[in-house]
């Protein structure tokens, strides 16, 4: 009997099989189903703050991004030099902040 990874559809098809269920008299429920459609619940969110997410969460990414590249430079300025963290401060402030607009 074939298991559910192995049913090939058209793209049109599938998405209108929600379960394939084969009826046997031998078995104590008399049905057994060889596929069945997940489904994933939806988000809710109101349909006009879509856009503002999206961009609320671009921001939030190159903040984090911005954060992680500065530490890692400071951390590495810190291990050169004595006192090299302060001195490499403006370039490594200039360069986290370069990267994290190339996420914007």
């Amino acid at each position: 009997m074939k298991h559910a990874h192995d049913f090939k559809f058209s793209k049109g098809l599938k998405k209108s099989i929600r379960k394939i269920v084969v009826l046997d008299t031998n078995l104590p429920s008399k049905e057994r189903v060889i596929y069945e459609k997940s489904y994933k619940k939806k988000k809710k969110e109101i349909s006009g703050l879509k856009g503002i997410e999206k961009i609320a969460r671009r921001i939030a990414k190159a903040n984090q991004t911005y954060t992680d590249e500065y530490l890692r430079r400071h951390d590495r300025s810190r291990g050169k030099k004595k006192s090299g963290w302060l001195k490499e401060m403006g370039e490594n402030v200039y360069s986290a902040r370069r990267k994290a607009l190339k996420k914007l």
